[in-house]
Order: C-alpha cells, then sequence, then structure tokens
C-alpha cells in the first residue's frame, strides 16, 4: 500500500509558488511612452499636466506567466489600458522581469486604440498577443472585427516588436 501523505510531502512547489506571487502585475511601476506609471491595486490615476482631466492607467485581468528572459524564473506579461483623457483607450503590452530587486517592467509596447485583447500567449522567449482592431481607414466609432496577431519579445531587458 502506497502512503500518499509521505509523496504529497516529498512534491515541493513552494519556489513556482512565491515567485509567481512576488509577480504583482496589479503592484508595479511601468513606463508607458516616456512616462512613469505607478500602479497600486490595478489602477493608476494621475492629473493630466496643462488640462483638467485625468489619466487614468490600469492593468487588465490575466496576465500571462513565463520564463520569458530564460533565467529559470517566471515573468509575467501585462497588458495596460491608458487613457490619456481624450477618446482614445491605449492599450500597451509590457513585461515584469523577475530578476530584478526591486521589480522592474519593460518598456511598454502600443498594441492599438480602442482594441480588444483576445489573447496573450508565450512560447520560450516570443510573446504572442492576439488583437481585435479596426481596418485600416475605418473610423474608430466602428466596432474593431480585425484579429492581428503582434509578436514581442524580450532583448536586453527591452520589449521589443518582432515580425
Amino acid at each position: 500500500q502506497e502512503n500518499y501523505d509521505e509523496m504529497s510531502l516529498q512534491f515541493d512547489t513552494s519556489k513556482t509558488v512565491l515567485t509567481v506571487q512576488s509577480l504583482d502585475v496589479k503592484n508595479a511601476d511601468y513606463t508607458i511612452e516616456s512616462r512613469k506609471v505607478a500602479i497600486r491595486d490595478g489602477i493608476a490615476t494621475e492629473s493630466n499636466s496643462g488640462s483638467a482631466s485625468t489619466i487614468k492607467t490600469s492593468v487588465l485581468e490575466g496576465p500571462a506567466f513565463a520564463d520569458i528572459d530564460g533565467d529559470g524564473k517566471k515573468d509575467a506579461v501585462a497588458i495596460l489600458r491608458d487613457e490619456p483623457g481624450g477618446t482614445g483607450i491605449f492599450y500597451y503590452a509590457s513585461v515584469l522581469l523577475a530578476n530584478s530587486n526591486p521589480l522592474v517592467s519593460t518598456n511598454a509596447i502600443l498594441l492599438g486604440d480602442r482594441i480588444r485583447i483576445k489573447e496573450i500567449s508565450v512560447s520560450g522567449n516570443k510573446i504572442s498577443v492576439v488583437i481585435i482592431d479596426r481596418n485600416e481607414g475605418e473610423a474608430m466609432v466602428t466596432p474593431p472585427s480585425l484579429e492581428k496577431t503582434i509578436y514581442l519579445e524580450v532583448v536586453e531587458g527591452s520589449l521589443v516588436k518582432t515580425p
């Protein structure tokens, strides 16, 4: 007869759990364009200099966790929704790298304006973000209907688009 309690004690996942928990995408600092954004509890609100409007930035649910930079630690791909005060709602991808303390995000890459995010996947160091966008020349009031895939990867600590 096998002793299942003894077997379960031998299976230790604490390192993986701690790594994932330490990558709290809803409480991290990001860089969008040249602007530093301190997201706390999933959201950041700041005044828009020279305007009465505010800039609201939030992290979408469902980040992807994978070892993107090859150091054996799980990193996190986060999607940021940035509302700078006009009609645009801009979506960005950023990666939190687990090999830095404190956590450091890569630069954010623009995915599009008023798009829908369909899927984030990671294979090795390649990140794929499937979005639903508009056809070229369509008005922004037209609902997005064109599926596109944007490919990204981390190169020397920076997030870059790849073909």
